[in-house]
This record gives C-alpha cells, structure tokens and sequence, in this order.
C-alpha cells in the first residue's frame, strides 16, 4: 500500500540517533516520522506511518520505531510488528530497512477505535522523539483533524454555503502554532479560496460543488474539504447544470493523491464525477473487500465528497467471476445466489442513503450488459424462465423472503409486488433504488450489440451497428442505423429501464481502446472500434433513439481515454505528450478526439479519418493535419448528460495514475487531464440559451449577425461569438447562428 503526504506527525529526534550502524553526527538532520490517519469510519481507521531520510544524511540501514498506544489494531503491512499491551515495535522488512538519503519507508495499519493523540515513549532507533498528533480531518468520524475551521467540524467530509463571500477561521488542532496559510479551489468556478491571515474566504460563484484545499506552510499540514454552494433560496446543487465529465478513479493512495495535487488552469486536475466498479457478485464479491462489510463504497463517497465529486457506482453483480448470457440466465434462477444479490443491493443503497443523507449527488448504473446479453437470445422481458435458468423463474420473490441488514425483509406488504420475469427483477431493482435513495440518480446501461441474430430490423454486419453505412447508399443506410437503434431501446423499454423513478439511461462503446485490436492501429478502417467522425456521429443517432424512447438524459461511460497520433496538443509545462506506440495501457482511441476535439497527424492513416459522410463542418484537415472539433454540444442535442472516460479492462490506456504506483499521470502522459481542463472552464450548458443571441434582446437578428461578422476570425473558447466553443469564429459558428434566427422562445 502506497501512502500520500496528507496529514503530518513529526517524531523529530532530540540528540544524534544511529544511522548506517554508527553514530550520526550532531548536526546531522533528524529523521521525520508521520503519524497519520489516511481514512475513518464510526469507530476505526486506518493510518500510516512515514519515515524520511532528510536529504544530506547518510543512509539508515536498519529502524526500529517503538512507542506506546491505546488502540487496538487488526492488521499492519509492510514491516514487523511486536505487542506487548499498548506497547508496540515496529521494525523493518528485509526490503525495506535500508533509508537512503531522501527516500521515505511507509508502514500501514488498521485501528480498531477512533484515531485518538495519545502515543507516548516514542523512541526511534532507541533515541527518544518528540510527537505531534494529527488525523487530517474529512476522515468521516471520530478524529481530531490536524487544519481546524471555525464553523465546520473537524471530521467533516464536506460543507454548505451560500452564494456569496463566507469566512472561516483557521487554527491547527495541536502541535506548534500556525504559520502561513494557503487555500485552492479545484473548481473556481463555482467556488474560489483565499486566504488573509489565519482567515479563510471561500465565495460561492455559482450553485455547484468544489474541493477545497487549505494548507499551513510551517508544518505541512494538509485539509481537504468538499463545499456544496447552495443556489438561491438555500438549494443544495444537484447534478450539474453543464454537460458533466468524468472518470474511473479508485480509492487507492496514488488516485487519491493525484486527485488532491490539482493545479489551476490547464494544470488542474478536475471531474464532476468519479466512478468505480461494485462488483464481484454476493459471495466473494465488493462487501467482502473490506474489514467492514460494503466499506469500499462508504469511503468512496468520502473521500470524493472531499474532492468536490459526485461519487457513481457501476453497479454489476448478477454476474460474479466471468459473465455470460448462461452465467446470468443461472444466477437470475438462483434462490441461493439471488438472497445473497438483494441483501447486497440493499447494502449499497443504505450506505448511499446514509453518507449522502445532506443530499450529495450520488450515481448508480445497474448491470452492465445483462439485458444486452437477454436481447441478443431474444428472451421475452415478460418470460419467467428460459432453459438458460434451468427452468427456475426469475427469483424477484427473493428480495420479499429474504432478511437486510436491519434483520427486516428488503421488501414487504408495503411495496408493490413485482413478477418473477426479467422486467420484473429490472422493476423491482429500480423500486428499491429510489425507495432507499430518494434523490439518487440511477438507470441502466443499454449496449450497440444488443440484437438477435439477424437483428430486429435489419442485419447487423459483424463489425457492429456502426459500420452500416461503410457501404451502399449513405442515407439509406443511416436510416437502417437509426431504425435498428430504436428498436434496440425499445426492448431496453420494454424491460422497465424506464420506471419507478429512474433518471438516466447509459451507454459504453467498448471496454478497451481501439489500438489493442489487432491490426486495427495500422489499418483503422478494418477495424471494429477504431472508429471515424462517420462512426461517432452513427453513435450519437443511437443516443438519440434511446433517449427519445426512454424519455431519459443519457450517460457515455467507459469512454476509452487513448487518443490519435500523434497530437498537436503542448503539454502546460512544455515538452511534447508522448505518442501511445499500441502496447499494454498505450492504446490508441479516438473517443475524446471526437468528444473533447483535438488537432492530430495520423500519417498513413489519414484517409480514415478525414472521411466524412456526415458533412459534418467540425472536421477539417491542412496538410498532414486533421482537427476534430469538440461534439460535446452534439452530445448534448443528442440527449446526453454526462461523459463518463476511464479504462475499461486492465490493459487500456489510463487517464489518471495507475493504482498502486507512485506514477504521477496516466500511461497517457497527462494528455486526458489537459484536454478535460480545457472543456471544463468553458463547459456546455444543459439547457441551451438561445443560440445566437449575442446581444441579449431575445431575439437573433441582424445585430447579432454584424457582432460576429465583426469578431470573424478570432475569438477565443468561450467568447459570444464563438459558438461551438472551438476558440475560432468561423462557418460553423453562422450555421448555428443562422439555425437560431428570430424570436428566442420563452
């Protein structure tokens, strides 16, 4: 386990100490020993302890840490360990025991009580050691934190304030007295930090959320705290009022770091949502990962309320281990398998209701392929068995009979009573959603490939739906692409995706980057996934349909992160991205080309992506180089919420730190993160305004017609005229403006 820099215990030795097996000379730098909390929970914790050799010191060989504490503890990694009561020894591992200059060992452990600052006879090396005591606060119960603010509890995960300027003070829990203060906001957007003395201003610009990081210099001390701006007359922020992003992110230490080290301007590092898997089915599966049963999606709600996210749950466990229409067909059968699946759902949902009961937006997108896999068998929604079941009805019945974690069957006489059949179980799933998280955001994920064998209305070629129109009439064939889509959702439809007060519906596009096909770098245009602006734009007429069925906004989750070669993009701090070569997690995609825009020279392979059936004005090309203009705004029309990007399966192309490693950017070199700052300080309104309205009279006229011909050529993302947002007033942006002429509706 990998530990970050958060909160600071300094053991600073009191005379000379031992290192290399002799003895250091006085004027040798102490070591620094951390003590700290890197997570809680109502009545345990885990924490770290860090020991740095300071730079210009010889080199340790060999630490032993004694010291006693009243806590009890169920687990340490990464060293010995030696208890006698509260007294405990601490030693190194045979990998671990040399300290070189400038190099820091960490050791974990868990505790089973509150953190509490009551270590004493701290020795190191047998020297004694002065101790300071810190959690670092949001840690999510029972712990002092280290940054105290006036007005917020030391343990909190997040706050709400108004709109406006509001002040804090600030003060450090114990230790020596603060020094300097500094304070960031990820997203000043919405919310801006500044800090004058020990007073901390944070003001609410617009209702939304925020992580904010407040840091005392003298000794590193380190708080993060989520902040809810409320809009006018006190409403808590709901999903955003813009296109919302967002990526995969686990509750590792190098995730979380990564997270907590943002910057400002194209060197931050921000999402609206972070979403994780829950997975692995009833028996082995999330709620057995953990000390405490479910503990991987409590703390993933912390630790993104204290980022400012919007934490989202991939919720998938009708399968287990590997999935497949058998495996699910015999689970949905299962009485056995199908106590332990409801049991689980309601533990999510109680731990949803529970840390997000200041209503925090939370996410849920149930059981990813498993009515993809029903509809390619061409299973009836109202069937209550098949052979795959092995002639066993769906078992709703279960979620009736069996006992939750309260010791009271999950559903009762008080809820409605829901058919063993397949849009039963989907009806009944969506019931127990809203019914244990009221102000949840939930839905289910549709697939491209979910179409029996000769498809509902027009034969699928084996490259998938969106290859149709490659060949033979390109209108004729989008209508097929359409007409197929359609009726792809109407079966999702049919299933009950829709009902009991469910909010979204979601769609990948495939769980690894293109580039890891075979073949398909060097000759994208045989390939499946390594798709042209055609095949994004067939995409997004499939949104269309099912959101026009469905009635609801959709999520694109799973969104692959590699991007074409070789980019024109300049990294904030200079240099060059690295090209992704196709080998293990540096796959090429042309996903966030497409969504996020991007200037890019594929050589050889420009033919594939200068195509264009569409005559979609956002493609262009000079030279060697093609522009992709930013489809968010497509996206939008389109039906669409949220674009959720992130690997899929292990070997894909990461956007953020891979978990567990000290790495400081995704395999991608940092390009993902640069591109979604630039989206996200101009981002694309839900709601539409009135699309030409330069001047603000409610009407697109002539006025507005000479502001941009005046601004023709220049602009910037974001400016009046530049509507596309593509940093350019050109054709594009008189299309819209001429698409838009007369009257602004009310």
């Amino acid at each position: 386990m990998t530990i970050s820099r958060s909160w600071r215990v300094l053991c600073g030795v009191l005379a000379w100490i031992v290192v290399g097996g002799s003895a250091a000379s006085a004027d040798a730098s102490p070591p620094v020993v951390l003590f700290r909390q890197t997570n809680g929970w109502s009545g345990g914790f885990t924490g770290a302890i860090e020991i740095t050799n300071p730079a210009g010191n010889p080199a340790i060989a060999g630490w032993t840490l004694a010291f006693n504490w009243e806590v009890p503890f169920s687990n340490w990694w990464n060293c010995g360990v030696v208890q006698s009561g509260s007294a405990f020894t601490v030693t190194n591992e045979s990998w671990n025991g040399t300290i070189a200059a400038g190099v820091t060992v960490t050791v974990g452990f868990t505790g089973g009580s509150p953190f509490a600052p009551t270590v004493t006879n701290c020795r190191l090396n047998g020297v004694d050691a002065a101790v300071q005591y810190a959690s670092g606060g949001g840690g999510g119960g029972g712990g002092a934190a280290l940054v105290r603010i006036a007005g917020i509890t030391d343990d909190a995960l997040s706050a709400a304030i108004d709109l406006g300027a509001n002040s804090f003070e600030m003060s450090l829990t114990a230790g020596s007295s603060a020094t300097t203060w500094t304070a960031a906001s990820n997203n000043p957007l919405i919310c801006t930090a500044s800090v004058s003395g020990s007073t901390l201003t944070l003001v609410g610009e617009a209702q939304g959320l925020a992580g904010i990081r407040v840091k005392e210099t003298g000794s590193g001390s380190e708080r993060w705290i989520g902040v809810a701006v409320r809009g006018s007359g006190g409403a808590f922020p709901g999903m955003p009022q813009h296109l919302a992003l967002g990526s995969v992110s686990e509750d590792t230490t190098s995730q979380l770091d990564y997270w907590k080290g943002f910057g400002s301007g194209l060197a931050n590092r921000r999402v609206d949502i972070r979403y994780i898997y829950i997975n692995g089915g009833p028996v082995t599966g999330w709620r057995t990962w953990t000390n405490v049963p479910g503990d991987r999606a409590r703390r993933y709600i912390r630790e993104s309320k204290k980022l400012g996210f919007i934490p989202c749950f991939v919720h998938y466990n009708v399968p287990d281990g590997g999935e497949s229409f058998t495996t699910d067909s015999e689970h949905l059968g299962s009485a056995s398998y199908m106590q332990g699946y409801w049991k689980d759902l309601e533990l999510l949902l109680r731990i949803c209701r529970e840390e997000t009961s200041d209503g925090w937006p939370v996410m849920i997108i149930h059981e990813p392929d498993l009515i993809g896999y029903m509809a390619q068998n061409n299973i009836s929604p109202t069937a209550a068995s098949w052979p795959a079941t092995g002639g066993n009805s769906v078992q709703v019945s279960q979620a009736y009979s069996t006992l939750g974690w309260d010791g009271e069957p999950i559903m009762s006489a008080g809820d409605p009573v829901f058919p063993n059949t397949l849009r039963g179980f989907v009806e009944a799933v969506n019931h127990l959603t809203r019914r244990e998280v009221p102000h949840a955001e939930f839905g289910w994920q549709f697939n491209l490939w979910a179409s029996p064998p000769g498809g509902w209305t027009t034969p699928v070629p084996g490259r998938g739906i969106m290859h149709l129109t490659d060949s033979g009439s390109f209108t004729a064939q989008l209508a097929k692409v359409r007409s197929e889509s359609r009726a792809i959702a109407q079966y999702y439809a049919a299933c009950g995706v829709a009902t009991h007060g469910a909010t979204l519906v979601s769609i990948d596009k495939y769980g690894l980057d293109a580039g890891a096909e075979n073949g398909a770098a060097s000759n994208p245009g045989g390939s499946i996934w390594f798709w042209n602006m055609d095949h994004w734009n067939n995409y997004l007429a499939f949104v269309a349909e099912m959101h026009d069925v469905s009635g609801l906004p959709v999520v694109l989750w799973q969104l692959p992160v590699g991007h074409v070669n070789v980019t024109a993009e300049v990294p904030a701090g200079g240099g060059a991205f690295p090209v992704l070569d196709n080998t293990s997690r540096k796959y090429e995609d042309s996903a966030p080309n497409f969504f996020l825009g991007d200037t890019f020279a594929p050589g050889s392979r420009q033919a594939h992506f200068t195509e264009n059936k569409w005559s979609d004005p956002k493609l262009s090309s000079s030279g060697s180089a093609v522009t992709w203009t930013s489809h968010a705004a497509e996206a939008r029309a389109a039906g669409v919420s949220a674009m959720l990007f992130g690997p899929g399966v292990g070997d894909s192309t990461a956007n953020i730190p891979a978990s567990g490693t000290f790495d400081t950017v995704g395999t991608d070199g940092g390009w993902f993160m640069q591109r979604a700052q630039r989206y996200l300080e101009n981002p694309i309104p839900l709601t539409p305004t009135c699309t030409g309205d330069l001047n603000g009279d409610r009407s697109v006229d002539g006025s507005d017609l000479t502001m941009m011909l005046g601004a023709w050529g220049g602009g910037t993302a974001g400016a009046p005229a530049d509507l596309d947002r593509d940093g350019l007033v050109g054709g594009s942006d008189l299309t819209m403006l001429l698409g838009g002429w007369g009257t602004c509706p009310d």
